[in-house]
């Protein structure tokens, strides 16, 4: 939570704020942001993305039903058949690493193993960022991408996909 005019203002995405203690109209969430920080140090950013969520879900004479489409991030756990050998961790990090140049079309990709011990059966976290809906589509079809599944889908992997626009 960040405060702001002694209101305080949710940072969970999405979140209809009235359940997370935030302001409960519009007007009052309007109020509370118009001085609030907008330094990405204090993590105003995914205040943003609620008030798009608060707006879209909630809105008003002046705001739009719908705001403009926003990024889309792409989040794939990825369970490899067997023990995870040296070769497949490189493998995984030299081919997500090479998208930039190869592919091109996300504005972040990265790719990294569980660190916690709490994953389960999810070996890697694959995680991308795309401007805009039409980007993430056509990286499904690109090639680079194709051969990547196919690596995947050979060692018999499971993957579970998430998209949300941030």
């Amino acid at each position: 939570m960040l405060s702001s005019g002694g209101v305080a203002v949710g940072m969970v995405m999405g979140a209809n704020l009235s359940r997370v203690g935030g302001p409960q109209t519009a007007d009052a969430y309007e109020k509370a942001t118009r001085s609030a920080p907008t330094s990405s140090k204090v993590g105003w950013r995914g205040g943003v993305g609620v008030w798009r969520a608060y707006r879209t879900a909630n809105p008003t004479p002046t705001s739009p039903a719908r705001l403009p489409p926003m990024a889309i991030q792409h989040i794939v756990l990825i369970d490899l058949a067997g023990d995870v050998t040296a070769e497949d961790s490189t493998y995984l990090t030299e081919a997500v690493g090479s998208w930039g140049e190869r592919i091109g079309l996300a504005t972040e990709a990265r790719i990294g193993a569980d660190t916690s011990g709490r994953a389960g059966e999810w070996d890697f976290l694959l995680y991308t960022v795309f401007p805009t809906q039409a980007d993430l589509e056509a990286y499904a079809i690109h090639p680079v991408h194709l051969e990547f599944v196919a690596w995947l889908d050979q060692r018999g992997s499971k993957r579970m996909a998430f998209d949300y626009e941030i």
